[in-house]
């Protein structure tokens, strides 16, 4: 085993991460990640892969993949055979890539005449028939078009006084705006621990669904999120991209994994849930919590976590 591979099976051991979680995350095959440990670069498909996946190995773990790379470019083979073998093919890719331009150009060139043509074709047309219409149509204004319009009538008193009495006037109904619906804050409540995960109680007073919403800011992190237990259904599981937001409800409980914590923030109704903020594996146990108001009678409702 080399001393590289010493040392990225020992920060994967610390961080309690196995090869399978690695090969999820950075979508390189276990064996490859097995190779890299052992120091066996003859398993990759090529010298060309080796520095690229010694990188992503390392950025994955949280550590300085440029650094590692300098510390132990020794240990690690130079691609110099597979850039001498790609190299005249690149170039004859950039050639015929080229040439499609140029012929694409010239067609899309040849398209634009002709349809600058047609259109010209049409607005001369257009107008020639505008023109050619008749004006000789006139208006027949000599009958004098009349409306009979009856005097309004007043109402009169039929008591006999000779008073007239005002017309009854009607007040608008006026409407109400809708009312919105606050948004009650709730608490959140460490609560120890279950298995790896910290269990974290959301107390509240409302019986309104509750919203997480889960932000990557400052980087991308993958981002896994089950109903109410680790390997319950599956609600989210992919990166989430820099300045994303997924949200989620409460419902009877989440189990959220954050890779990154220190890219990620966690607010339910609006609270920021804390976390330890570092570039290592996090997990949570989100179980809700309704609680009586302090004039109310006891609703106490919970939800056991797995």
């Amino acid at each position: 085993m080399s001393n590289l591979g010493d040392l990225l099976r020992n920060a994967r051991l610390e961080k309690g991460m196995s090869l399978d979680e690695i090969q999820e995350l950075t979508k390189i095959r276990k064996r490859y990640l097995e190779a890299i440990e052992d120091g066996d670069y003859k398993v990759l498909p090529g010298n060309f892969y080796v520095r690229a996946f010694v990188k992503t190995y390392a950025e994955t773990l949280g550590l300085d993949s440029d650094e590692i790379v300098q510390m132990y470019k020794s240990d690690i083979p130079e691609p110099i055979s597979e850039s001498v073998s790609v190299e005249p093919i690149i170039q004859k890719r950039r050639r015929s890539e080229r040439q499609r331009q140029a012929s694409a150009s010239k067609w899309i060139t040849s398209v634009l005449m002709w349809l600058f043509l047609i259109l010209i074709v049409v607005v001369v047309y257009f107008f020639y028939i505008h023109n050619a219409k008749p004006s000789g149509e006139k208006v027949d204004t000599e009958t004098p078009i009349t409306q009979d319009k009856k005097p309004p009538t007043t109402p009169t008193d039929q008591s006999g006084t000779g008073e007239t009495t005002p017309p009854e006037t009607t007040t608008p109904e006026t409407t109400q705006p809708p009312v919105e619906q606050q948004i009650v804050a709730p608490t959140l409540v460490p609560s120890g621990k279950i298995g790896k995960a910290n269990k974290v109680k959301v107390q509240t007073t409302s019986t309104e669904p509750i919203k997480v919403e889960i932000t990557a800011t400052g980087g991308s992190s993958w981002l896994n999120v089950y109903k109410k237990v680790y390997q319950g259904e599956k609600l989210y599981d992919a990166n989430l991209a820099d300045g994303e937001t997924q949200t989620f409800e409460l419902g009877e409980g989440l189990y959220i994994r954050l890779n990154r914590p220190d890219y990620l923030e966690i607010k339910v109704n609006g609270v920021v849930l804390e976390d330890s903020n570092k570039a290592a594996a996090e997990r949570f146990v989100l179980q809700p919590e309704v609680i009586a108001p302090a004039n109310g009678t006891d609703t106490t409702t919970g939800t056991s976590g797995q």
